[in-house]
């Protein structure tokens, strides 16, 4: 991942007026604007904003769902609520003859606009705030990327050994039927070792509807210049970087003489977010949002079904780039609907290790949503970049990263055709998407099952302790915010995606399924109340294994399962002609 320093900006009397202009507002029963916004509208007149709308959660039903139907669903709800909540704001701003762009992931609208729009804006009774979507230019940028010539004859790279993906391949598993998403610089489908993966890639012919997107339509100011290489709204994928290129070859490219592919007979579509390495909140919320539902080149006819199985981010959204604090909710609400639709998000956690505990910091890697990769070295050690947790920047403290995976001298390859080792979590973030890709092609049920695909990988992932660095959890726990659960184990993940099969029955669960479930004694206690009839019930954990059984149950049957480890679990039961499904989770 290109490294984003940090630089802090402390220190202006100008905020103090802000502030009071903002407490002002609030009297008056307008939305909340950010400090950031009225800042830029002092210094330039203008601003570029996020104008984010009041919003309602909802859920999908429970039992299985097929990635489709997932996909569909979450698309067609936020979609016809964007529309509608957006509507006052849109008018609006169509009447002033303001360009602007709505989000329907999270229901926003981006646009330019001056203070007295702002004001407008801000009284409109479903706008909840307006935030700066704009990086601030900072003096100096310092960028970290480890890059090796590549002079070795390679067959298979050292990290697809290391997890045993080479011995997944022998198995017959080599990412068919699956299609990987990448958000970053942009990608060159055309190099030798993406053109024949590239989803678009029709042998004579080349779509690129439906599998490209372009979010970046102008120069990031974070940047010296506004010489992209590639240009921008592009309606071909293009890379004005490399570094997108290098991780989706980690993902899916295989050349004759290097497989450096992960899971080489898998699709790939592709956007960029990110103008020579530097976004801003609106062009990573776009291509998310584009994977939910990619569109044709002219972003119409939105279409579920052809949504990637997993997203590969590598990338962080910093404080420079406009991911303050005041954001940090709107992106993991974008993450926590990709994760909605059947999508797994697949995020490294950054190269700010060597800044020690609590550097897992900035959007997507800090959300509970987002499954993170910390990066591992040759010799099964943390690298000294690998971002580490707890995560205080939205305090929360939570354990990141969630897994490791190879990220030292990873082999790849480039827009111009060169092999070349690079060091990142960046690079190991694509080994696990790549791995998501062979647990799905072992077993397609798999798909769109987002919460099962991680519990494998936590489970079958190789534990590792840290017992000098242990940055708050215990120098012996699992999870620890060091190595996560450890490093992932292709072979015991693939092993156990085939083990797995679903806990559903086609009969739609109806009232009454009158039952209690709660933690007791180390174990789960079950009462039935209102039964006159329950029978076969079982226990599953996440995995979808079978973990306990019993046949007839009668009103008022009392059940302690003193076997079961602490953990989420499924509970089955028939009652008459219909079944009854809950979700348990047992405490210490």
């Amino acid at each position: 991942m290109r490294i984003k320093w940090l630089l802090l900006r402390r220190g202006k009397w100008g905020y103090i007026p802000f502030a009071l202009a903002w407490a002002i507002a609030q009297l008056h029963g307008q939305a909340w604007v950010s400090p950031a916004v009225w800042q830029s509208l002092a210094e330039k007149g203008k601003a570029e904003v996020l104008i984010v709308h009041r919003d309602t959660s909802f859920s999908l039903p429970q039992g299985y769902l097929t990635k489709e139907e997932r996909g569909r669903m979450v698309y067609e709800v936020l979609h016809s609520r964007a529309e509608r909540v957006c509507k006052a704001t849109e008018s609006l701003l169509t009447a002033k003859g303001v360009f602007h762009r709505r989000y329907w992931i999270v229901p926003l609208v981006v646009a330019e606009v001056d203070a007295e729009l702002l004001r407008e804006i801000a009284a409109l009774p479903q706008v909840q705030e307006v935030v700066l979507d704009r990086a601030w230019r900072v003096a100096r940028v310092q960028v970290h990327r480890d890059l090796m010539e590549w002079r070795d004859t390679v067959i298979v790279p050292w990290g697809i050994r290391h997890i045993g993906v080479d011995e997944v391949w022998r198995m017959g598993y080599r990412g068919q039927g699956v299609r990987i998403g990448g958000q970053d610089t942009g990608y060159d489908w055309d190099v030798p070792a993406l053109k024949e993966r590239y989803a678009g890639y029709m042998g004579d012919t080349v779509i690129h509807d439906y599998h490209w997107h372009d979010a970046v339509r102008e120069a990031n100011p974070l940047n010296a210049d506004s010489l992209n290489p590639c240009g921008f709204g592009l309606r071909y994928p293009c890379d004005d970087h490399g570094h997108g290129t290098h991780t989706m070859g980690t993902m899916v490219g295989a050349l004759p003489d290097a497989k450096i592919g992960v899971a080489p007979e898998a699709r790939w579509i592709g956007c960029r977010n990110m103008d020579r390495g530097w976004g801003k909140p609106s062009t990573y919320i776009e291509c998310f949002e584009w994977f939910v539902a990619p569109t044709d080149r002219n972003g119409l006819h939105p279409d579920p079904t052809l949504a990637p199985h997993v997203i590969n981010n590598s990338w962080a959204c910093p404080e420079q780039e406009g991911c303050r604090s005041e954001v940090f909710p709107i992106m993991r609400g974008v993450v926590e609907r990709v994760r909605m639709a059947g999508i797994v998000p697949v995020v490294s956690a950054g190269n700010s290790g060597q800044g020690g505990c609590g550097s897992v910091r900035w959007p997507a890697a800090i959300y509970d949503a987002a499954y993170t990769v910390g990066a591992l070295g040759p010799n099964d050690s943390i690298a000294p970049f690998s971002s580490k947790g707890p995560v205080l920047s939205d305090s929360s403290g939570r354990i990141k990263p969630d897994i490791t995976a190879p990220g030292v001298e990873v082999l790849s390859q480039l827009p111009d055709s060169s092999l070349q080792k690079w060091s990142g979590t960046s690079m190991a973030g694509p080994h696990v998407a790549g791995v998501v890709a062979l647990m799905i092609s072992a077993n397609p049920r798999l798909a769109g099952q987002v919460d099962t695909i991680e519990a494998i990988l936590n489970r079958t992932a190789i534990p590792h302790y840290a017992p000098g660095d242990s940055c708050t959890t215990p120098s012996n726990a699992v999870p620890n915010n060091v190595y996560g659960y450890g490093v992932i184990d292709a072979v015991r993940a693939v092993q156990e995606a085939l083990r797995w099969r679903s806990v559903h029955t086609d009969q739609t669960e109806q009232r009454p399924c009158a039952s209690t479930f709660r933690s007791h004694d180390g174990g789960i206690a079950i009462d039935f109340e209102q039964a006159s009839s329950m029978r076969s019930l079982r226990v599953y954990d996440l995995t979808g294994r079978l973990r306990w059984q019993t046949g007839q149950l009668d009103k008022g049957t009392y059940l302690r399962l003193k076997s079961l480890p602490p953990g989420a679990y499924i509970l089955q039961w028939k009652q008459g002609n219909q079944w009854c499904t809950r979700k348990l989770v047992t405490l210490l």
